[in-house]
């Protein structure tokens, strides 16, 4: 079984199309411990997706934490699935 992806959809700000560059998706534990840091990411249309998660655990809560240069991170706590979570 290959390992999980994550799907995330933004809005930076008020923009119309949220496009950005150099784009950092931070993945935590339940205590707070890193688990991955994706680096260099592209936002296209509001749209991001990070392959191959691994280190995780099928249905546990993590983090997620955005970091786009010029805008506060945004963050959201789900359980990550065993295929896709978006």
């Amino acid at each position: 079984m290959p390992p999980p992806s994550l799907s995330i959809s933004a809005q930076l700000g008020w923009r119309v199309t949220s496009t950005a560059t150099d784009v950092s998706v931070l993945l935590y534990q339940k205590d707070n411990t890193l688990v991955q840091k994706f680096t260099g990411r592209t936002l296209v249309n509001g749209q991001l997706t990070v392959n191959r998660l691994t280190g995780i655990v099928p249905n546990d809560i993590y983090r997620i934490v955005m970091v786009v240069p010029q805008y506060l991170p945004r963050q959201e706590i789900v359980p990550l699935h065993d295929k896709e979570t978006r």
